[in-house]
């Protein structure tokens, strides 16, 4: 079963601001410095045309974010999300809930009209929630002469019957012992750096954004040398953000184990494993902003080398303050607790 649609961000609000703050700034910027510019360099008109490119950009990031492509496929297995570049897969057995809400919003643009949107929600048994919005296409005249023509639209729309394909399979997919053994493993996971990690990349990403741009504005005592070092500067912040939450994931077969980080690939075959330990662990965060941080910490020791691997756990903090048992029961079906578990029954 697929389902495509598309959808407005709600991102779009932020982009609009940062837009105008930034072409005001631009704008501030050629004109103070106008009167320093050449007329013949090529430096020049790359600086006169940047609100130009500037404005491309923005329209560019607006539209895209206005109607952003989401393509839903269920399989027998799985449900794969794909937004632009991302994709999330979401494996029928882990699902602890599934509903679907719906709600009428008003226009927010000129010239629009006010819709009925379905939310499709699903709950993980780690507590971490996937919310999808879908605008409905209603005839209104229709509503208006039969009004059970509106709740038949909402039992039949895409999203309904997406629940109802996945709710049949979720009993038959847990009652399937074999299902892990047969499919593997594949997930994505958080990267975690402990505090003395976090500080030396932050403070030599900074280092770095500081100094590299400086020495290359001084040595190339130009407007030139301005461009490239701010060029550099942000090359370095891109960096950084990256660094700060690297990708990560591990795909597990009946054979190996592949951990990827950064383009970095680590596979491990079961063969060569000794021993495999799992911890748990609370890391205070030395730039507070009120979110605890569980850690798990997955050790694998084969005969010549130790690999360790650290992912951030999301645990629903307000369930488990009422009942502590839901505490253990998120670390026992964490990522890498099933990863251990999948892999010793392979060992066997």
């Amino acid at each position: 079963m697929k389902i495509n649609y598309n959808y407005r961000s709600n991102f779009l609000p932020i982009i609009n601001l940062l837009g105008l703050c930034i072409s005001f700034g631009i704008i501030g910027i050629i004109s103070s410095i106008y009167d320093f510019l050449d007329d013949d360099s090529m430096f020049s008109i790359i600086i006169i045309l940047s609100p130009v490119w500037f404005g491309i950009i923005w329209l560019s990031c607006y539209f895209l974010f206005s109607y952003l492509p989401l393509e839903m496929v269920a399989e027998e297995n799985t449900l794969t999300v794909k937004v632009l570049f991302r994709k999330t897969v979401i494996r029928y057995p882990d699902i602890e809930s599934i509903s679907i809400d719906h709600e009428f919003k008003m226009a927010e643009l000129r010239g629009e009209h006010g819709r009925y949107y379905e939310i499709l929600k699903i709950t993980d048994i780690n507590k971490k929630e996937y919310v999808y919005s879908r605008k409905l296409d209603l005839e209104n005249n229709e509503i208006a002469t039969n009004p059970e023509y509106m709740k038949e639209q909402f039992e039949k729309s895409e999203f309904s019957q997406l629940k109802t394909y996945i709710e049949e399979r979720i009993p038959i997919m847990q009652a399937k012992s074999g299902y892990r053994e047969e499919n593997g493993i594949k997930e994505n996971y958080a990267y975690f750096y402990n505090n003395n990690k976090r500080i030396i990349i932050f403070l030599g990403c900074t280092f770095s954004m500081i100094i590299i741009p400086c020495l290359i504005a001084a040595a190339i005592n130009n407007l030139d040398g301005v461009l490239l070092a701010f060029i550099i500067f942000n090359l370095i912040l891109i960096g950084m953000i990256i660094l700060a939450n690297p990708p990560s994931s591990f795909d597990a077969d009946d054979k190996q184990v592949k951990f990827s980080c950064l383009g970095k690939k680590t596979t491990i075959r079961y063969a060569d494993i000794e021993e495999l330990k799992l911890e748990h662990s609370y890391y205070d965060r030395i730039i507070k902003s009120g979110e605890k941080r569980y850690v798990e910490t997955l050790t694998i020791s084969t005969k010549d080398i130790n690999y360790v691997f650290s992912a951030k756990m999301y645990i629903d903090y307000d369930r488990s303050a009422q009942n502590p048992a839901l505490l253990t029961k998120q670390f026992e079906d964490s990522k890498f607790s099933q990863l251990k578990r999948y892999i010793e029954e392979q060992m066997k």
